[in-house]
């Protein structure tokens, strides 16, 4: 039975996962690698250059801001912010569970420090997205609580 278990929530992170890189690379977004044959990395330093930000609370500030003067919906607030909290949280959770070596918080954050940092710098290169810092930063807190409080916890059992 616990194989079952194990098979079934694998099958679902899985599909999640698929899921999330779609929204992440494809949906409603353009994959744009022709700065590479017209100019190299200026070019994209270029076209890119209003869809960076390593400045902490830049964005989410930048939300907030344009809320409070009626300019943005909360909802948009709502799915920046919490969007972000929430889309890799499952994973504190899961992953554990699939991986037992996850359970390991130095190897846990680590693994998925270097996976969202991956995932800014492709949504960047490939000009699919942007590479923002409180994007990262909402990831890996959504991750940090949901893992903290329940996914080093998990056991297998017998």
């Amino acid at each position: 039975m616990k194989n079952r278990y194990l098979t079934l929530i694998t099958l679902l992170i899985f599909g999640y996962t698929v899921y999330i890189a779609y929204l992440l690379f494809y949906a409603n977004r353009t994959i744009d690698l022709s700065w590479i044959t017209q100019g190299g990395f200026d070019v994209l330093v270029q076209r890119m250059k209003d869809n960076v930000n390593l400045e902490l609370f830049a964005t989410i500030n930048n939300y907030f801001y344009k809320y409070s003067i009626g300019a943005i919906s909360f909802r948009r607030v709502w799915v920046n912010v919490f969007g972000n909290l929430a889309v890799f949280a499952l994973y504190g959770l899961f992953f554990p569970l699939i991986y037992p070596k996850m359970r390991n918080r130095f190897r846990f954050y680590r693994f998925w420090i270097v996976t969202l940092v991956l995932v800014e710098v492709v949504q960047y290169v490939t000009m699919s997205g942007s590479l923002d810092v409180d994007d990262l930063f909402l990831n890996l807190l959504g991750l940090v609580i949901v893992y903290e409080l329940f996914g080093k916890r998990i056991k297998t059992g017998g």
